[in-house]
């Protein structure tokens, strides 16, 4: 890949983290929920569940992104180090688990880095998919 392609490819990736982050080439132009001490990394929260709300109605990168949940996770992950990891949590059942994976695939294709997202299932999310940052192991 040429020099020019790379730089090109990096602008349309900064351009789209900007559009779902509220980020602008990664300077954060809107404070993360908690204020100052929360992009510090001082008593941040680290877990947000994803209304029903999202699965009632159908999915757009709008949609998506709009989720008060998933913009918090996205934020907070972006101003995380590099091997943070955000965990899309789910139920047990074929839906919990399709939902997780759908959510998991709008945000690649908002750009977020795939090695960066993972599934997990867990009995305690019962039908709903919970967001969770974890420092990568």
């Amino acid at each position: 890949m040429s020099r020019g392609a790379s730089g090109e490819r990096r602008r349309i990736a900064c351009a789209l983290v900007a559009l779902i982050g509220g980020l602008h080439l990664g300077r954060a132009t809107a404070q993360p929920a908690g204020g100052p001490a929360a992009a510090a990394g001082a008593a941040a929260p680290s877990r947000w569940p994803v209304t029903d709300e999202l699965w009632d109605r159908p999915r757009s990168a709008d949609a998506v992104r709009t989720i008060p949940a998933v913009r918090a996770a996205v934020r907070a992950l972006q101003a995380a180090p590099a091997e943070t990891v955000l965990v899309i949590r789910h139920g047990r059942g074929q839906n919990p688990a399709w939902q997780a994976e759908e959510l998991r695939q709008w945000l690649i294709a908002l750009a977020l880095e795939p090695q960066r997202l993972q599934l997990a299932e867990d009995a305690k999310a019962g039908s709903s998919v919970v967001l969770e940052l974890f420092p990568q192991r």
